[in-house]
């Protein structure tokens, strides 16, 4: 656990690490003391409050667990400028984990383009139709590109 002391005026951030933690529920008791002061010197306790936060931290293994089967390295087709505009390749994508998946593409960088989402994949199956990776040659031509990338983002539910 994390906390900031001292804060005045302003909201104090509480974090709990779970990087080391066991699969369970966690309890942490927090006790605020406060003291009230003013510029004329005037300082007092204030009546203290606790707070007490429960979580769960579900192991690893009842998790969603997305995997791109078409390796790290994805082959895109040759691309010519202007002709066909946008070559693309789907990526088939599994859930090894033990929860739904459910994905979407978050993002791109240079000339490369994705699209696409799928909603509550089922622990087991796989999805190779709805997320479509590529890159857009309906640009003028710049010599090759050394690498484009795709950010994606996955989330359980």
């Amino acid at each position: 656990m994390a906390r900031s002391a001292g804060c005045r005026g302003s909201s104090t951030p509480f974090l709990v690490d779970l990087s080391t933690a066991n699969a369970g529920v966690f309890t942490e008791t927090i006790t605020l003391a406060a003291t009230g002061s003013n510029a004329s010197g005037y300082s007092a306790a204030l009546s203290g409050e606790t707070l007490e936060v429960t979580g769960t931290v579900l192991p690893a293994a009842s998790l969603a667990n997305p995997v791109i089967n078409n390796g790290t390295t994805i082959a895109l087709p040759d691309a010519h400028v202007g002709s066909p505009p946008n070559d693309q390749t789907y990526l088939d994508i599994s859930n090894t984990g033990s929860d739904v998946l459910s994905g979407y593409v978050a993002g791109t960088s240079g000339a490369a383009y994705g699209n696409g989402a799928f909603q509550q994949l089922p622990p087991g199956d796989s999805d190779s139709s709805d997320i479509a990776v590529g890159v857009n040659n309906t640009r003028t031509a710049s010599g090759p590109a050394a690498s484009r990338s795709i950010s994606a983002r996955a989330a359980t539910t």
